[in-house]
């Protein structure tokens, strides 16, 4: 009896073949995906970090609210530091708020390109289609945020070189300023984790999805 490994006859030599290569390319394209993906779940985490702190100043913007009306209307003593502090707060929540909503893809888009998608038969030429508005779109919003970011962290430099401060509570301006570029990074965080994602992984899951 002869030793050594039996060889496949023809007709299922090229089926295991091509197996073995399907096996190894999706291994090579996965690889990106087992990197990438430490950093979606710090992405997940960052943005639920996000949620409870926006949910928190809202909530203290409304008892502030309730309080400065009940001073007011009820008991006759106005309070001047409670308008200025709930304006602070509205800005620190909308600023948070806006970086969650920007992981779950939940801001307000006007969807022009999407009547021209639908028309597309092809099913995978469809997919593509939808892929790279995406990736353009995300692109589009980086920039954007990157320029506002450069110019918000002047402004706020400034504002800290003048130590200028609120006229009711004599509170550093440039902190309520500083709260609105922490929240542009922190969208910027998330396009670019969106961006990785779309690239590597060649998907992305809309808020219903919740990544």
């Amino acid at each position: 009896m002869a030793s050594g490994a039996t060889a496949l006859p023809p007709d299922r030599a090229q089926p295991a073949a091509d197996a073995l290569s399907n096996v190894a390319m999706t291994n090579r394209h996965s690889e990106p995906a087992l990197r990438l993906r430490w950093l979606l779940t710090l992405d997940r985490m960052l943005a639920s970090i996000e949620t409870i702190v926006a949910t928190l100043i809202f909530i203290m913007m409304l008892s502030f609210m309730v309080v400065q009306v009940s001073a007011r209307y009820f008991l006759e003593i106005p309070l001047p530091w409670s308008e200025e502090l709930i304006r602070y707060l509205f800005v620190a929540t909308s600023f948070i708020g806006a970086a969650a909503v920007c992981k779950y893809n939940e801001h307000i888009e006007i969807n022009l390109i999407d009547s021209f998608v639908d028309k597309v038969k092809s099913e995978k030429r469809k997919a593509m289609v939808v892929r790279w508005q995406r990736m353009a779109a995300d692109i589009f919003s980086l920039i954007t945020l990157l320029v506002f970011a450069w110019y918000s962290y002047g402004f706020v430099m400034r504002l800290m070189e003048s130590d200028q401060r609120s006229p009711a509570m004599d509170f550093p301006t440039y902190i309520v300023a500083g709260v609105m570029l922490l929240g542009v990074w922190l969208m910027i965080a998330h396009y670019i984790v969106k961006l990785l994602d779309n690239t590597l992984n060649g998907t992305r899951q809309n808020s219903a999805g919740l990544q």
